[in-house]
């Protein structure tokens, strides 16, 4: 990725051309160790992230996303912790730290986008083993919010969450 494993600390529009940029592509923040916000409101063209863009950032906090009629939807295993093979089961170093999500104008959460799992295929008989790491997220609130579809394993793992709060349409 663009800026994969750097020491950068938060994303604002000082670090990209806000004006022009209208995607950020696969696994391009990916263990941002350092990074504790995200906030893509700030973006008024995005119109897509890519796979992975945000995964295993340690210490990310604070996740802000578009409000700009063009993001839909955000992307598969966007800011999922623990997503790459060959970690160690069991370790809390891919514990999530986010706290806080603002969903913006986003209608669909891609599959496993907030996870904090990592599910790797079995050698015997196919089946798979999930390692779950610990997490932050107490409380989801998506009530007022634009989201109408949540994929597959959007918040797997996230044993530390407490309550969530929906409007049924």
């Amino acid at each position: 990725g663009m800026f994969w494993g750097t020491e950068m600390t938060e994303l604002a529009d000082c670090c990209l051309p806000g004006e022009y940029l209208t995607s950020i592509g696969d696994f391009a923040y990916a263990s941002c160790n350092n990074l504790t916000k995200v906030d893509l409101s700030v973006y008024p063209f995005l119109v897509a992230t890519g796979d992975g863009s945000f995964a295993n950032c340690k210490k990310l906090k604070k996740v802000v996303l578009p409000d700009n009629g063009l993001y839909k939807k955000t992307s598969k295993n966007m800011f999922r912790s623990g997503f790459f093979t060959g970690m160690a089961t069991g370790s809390s170093s891919y514990k999530s730290a986010i706290e806080e999500i603002d969903f913006g104008g986003v209608e669909e959460l891609g599959e496993f986008c907030f996870a904090t799992c990592n599910e790797k295929a079995d050698d015997v008989g196919g089946t798979k083993a999930t390692d779950v790491w610990p997490s932050s997220l107490e409380r989801l609130d998506l009530k007022g919010s634009n989201v109408m579809k949540i994929g597959k394993g959007a918040f797997k793992g996230n044993l530390g969450l407490k309550t969530a709060h929906f409007e049924l349409v």
